[in-house]
């Protein structure tokens, strides 16, 4: 009798025993796959629950450098449409009226132009983009209307030209990790919004991402890469909610959630219409436009309404500030876009050209300890456009 006590008293012990067993891996379980979830997603920034208030550009950053491009016969640019900061020089592309890459000093010196329009060996019947190998110290311009990339050295010496090996369009291309992501263009039925490509011979190794991920859209539109020669390149195409980065394989990095986010039907409906800008005419949030991040932030701006609002996630407390208006105080004491192009490991750099610079001159906007403010006020339409760098305070 008591032994029989005993082994009841023990397969009931066990019983219990089992069952914490269970459910504690039931838990971890459950754990891993939210764990899991969040890192298919990457960091979730939900907008509409975060906290709204208009921010200034010197609560982020010093007061800002003016750099004057110098402009001559050589160096004349109509629209800055791409730039890049690299060894202590200012690379940028006008592939819209002057169709060329320029190189300037950090002071704004005009140093030479990397290739030139043509038919010969290094020249480009068009130029869409350009990317820098930090590595090799090269620079690649995609020739759009021909699907080759042309390579050069950093000081303008002409290298060789391989063709993509895809019937694809493309507008842009981001050099990383010994490898190349082109941007498509112009969509297939069921093919993929970025190829990797192989620098040496243009063979295409892998596709990635499909127009589900831009809600179906399926028409050429504007394209961004991120961060592009400082950190892990990122990318954001329009109608995407997620910032994808290229790193080992392109996986989410941030995911946007917000009910004012555009909606697959809204997508569907615009496709429709005949006009090939008709996204426009959405005032939905559509795209991440501008997007940088430090140690500490992760900063990016939206349209909404017609109106530019800015977003800063603090990496240290998780919180979100949600803007719906950002005022460059640092040059003009008015909220404005405040479009940034590019960032190095000290700060950011703002184009500005001389139609929207003028506007601040003729309603004297422009801030009285603005670093050459007298520099600045004798510009006018004929001038090149100026950059603006912000150096970033400890944040």
């Amino acid at each position: 009798m008591k032994n029989n006590n005993f082994d009841s008293k023990f397969y009931m012990y066990f019983l219990c025993v089992f069952f914490i067993i269970l459910i504690n891996s039931f838990q971890i379980s459950k754990s891993q796959q939210t764990a899991n979830k969040k890192d298919r997603n990457g960091i979730i920034i939900n907008l509409d629950h975060s906290g709204g208030t208009d921010n200034k550009a010197s609560l982020l950053f010093k007061n800002p450098k003016a750099i004057i491009l110098e402009t001559n016969s050589e160096s004349i640019i109509g629209r800055v449409t791409g730039i890049q900061i690299f060894d202590g020089k200012i690379f940028l592309i006008d592939k819209i009226s002057a169709k060329s890459l320029f190189v300037f000093d950090m002071d704004g010196k005009f140093i030479r132009k990397i290739g030139r329009i043509g038919r010969g060996p290094g020249e480009y019947a068009s130029i869409s983009d350009f990317t820098i190998d930090t590595v090799k110290k090269e620079i690649y311009t995609l020739d759009g209307a021909q699907n080759i990339m042309h390579k050069y050295s950093v000081d303008g010496a002409y290298i060789n030209s391989v063709r993509i090996a895809d019937q694809s369009s493309f507008n842009a291309i981001q050099f990383y990790n010994g490898k190349i992501y082109a941007a498509v263009d112009q969509y297939k039925k069921n093919g993929h919004l970025l190829i990797l490509i192989e620098p040496a011979t243009g063979k295409v190794l892998e596709g990635y991402l499909s127009t589900k991920d831009k809600k179906g859209w399926n028409r050429s539109d504007q394209y961004a890469f991120h961060n592009r020669t400082y950190g892990i390149p990122k990318y954001a195409g329009l109608f995407m909610n997620t910032i994808w980065s290229l790193d080992n394989m392109i996986t989410p990095y941030i995911t946007v959630e917000s009910k004012n986010f555009v909606k697959e039907a809204m997508v569907e409906e615009i496709k429709r219409d005949a006009d090939p800008l008709s996204w426009r005419k959405i005032d939905k949030i559509r795209c991440i436009d501008v997007f940088f991040e430090t140690e500490k932030i992760i900063f990016f701006q939206y349209m909404l309404n017609k109106k530019c609002h800015t977003c800063f996630y603090r990496k240290s407390n998780k919180t979100i500030t949600n803007s719906n208006f950002f005022v460059d105080d640092l040059v003009c004491q008015m909220p404005c876009l405040f479009q940034f192009d590019c960032i190095d490991e000290g700060g950011v750099y703002q184009v500005m050209h001389m139609t929207r610079f003028e506007q601040f001159q003729d309603l004297k906007l422009l801030n009285e300890n603005l670093e050459q403010r007298e520099r600045l006020i004798a510009l006018n339409e004929e001038s090149n456009p100026v950059i603006f760098y912000y150096k970033f305070k400890d944040q």
